[in-house]
């Protein structure tokens, strides 16, 4: 069950293509609704709330906040976006919030779907890719015009489900994943390289302009330091090796 506060004109959405970007994997698909949210100077447009939110709330300096889901938006902009403070925990819930989401989305005249994830390879490379999935070849084949890769295998949590059941509500998904590596999964970091190649392909399709120099700087900012750190790490754990007596049988 959902509850839709308006604090905009939701009539606006109809015919626009929404950027979602729920919390995921680097963060890549929440990173990259945030700054188009707010390079583009988006306003909140809705407040969606769901009884498979957790049960607890947010607490920033004393002030509560209720978990949600919001779209934002602006007059004369033929984009949208939708994030979110969370994910449910279990299948069965992303899945019941991702139809109910779903018919929500299509009763306000949402045309297309565009979901910001993340593709995990073991090591992020220098140049990430972006790989593309969606509901018809047609929309892949627009996407690899603008530098996508066709992927193969599954993509798990909301950021997949819902361009994945856009088609059965009357729109179109498509889901653009930014390469990532292991080390910011696990390290619970925002690749914002990845990100930032993930905001160029919307950026070209759409047709839309968003300064991105300021993210891409603060990425290799971010990179930079991890190669400090895990040089830092292999040398004091040579020393270590070092200092250890031998052992002779």
């Amino acid at each position: 069950m959902l509850t839709i506060i308006e604090k905009g004109n939701l009539g606006a959405l109809k015919g626009k293509t929404l950027i979602i970007g729920f919390p995921g994997m680097a963060f890549v698909g929440k990173a990259t609704a945030d700054i188009l949210i707010n390079k583009l100077s988006l306003e909140e447009v809705a407040g969606i709330y769901s009884y498979d939110a957790p049960s607890s709330v947010i607490v920033n300096e004393g002030i509560m906040e209720v978990p949600s889901i919001r779209i934002y938006g602006k007059n004369g902009l033929e984009l949208a976006v939708l994030t979110a403070t969370y994910q449910p925990q279990s299948e069965e819930a992303q899945n019941r919030l991702a139809h109910e989401l779903s018919r929500k989305l299509s009763e306000m005249g949402v045309r297309k779907i565009i979901a910001a994830a993340a593709y995990v390879s073991p090591e992020a490379p220098e140049k990430r890719r972006v790989f593309v999935a969606a509901t018809q070849k047609r929309l892949v084949e627009e996407m690899v015009e603008h530098g996508c890769i066709p992927m193969d295998g599954g993509i798990s949590g909301l950021n997949g489900l819902l361009p994945g059941l856009a088609e059965i509500y009357g729109m179109e998904g498509v889901a653009l994943l930014g390469e990532t590596g292991e080390i910011f999964v696990a390290g619970g970091m925002v690749d914002y390289l990845s990100v930032s190649e993930v905001l160029k392909v919307i950026s070209s399709y759409l047709k839309i302009d968003i300064q991105i120099d300021d993210i891409i700087s603060r990425a290799k900012e971010i990179e930079e330091s991890m190669k400090r750190a895990i040089a830092r790490s292999a040398s004091m754990e040579e020393e270590k090796r070092e200092k250890e007596p031998s052992t002779h049988m």
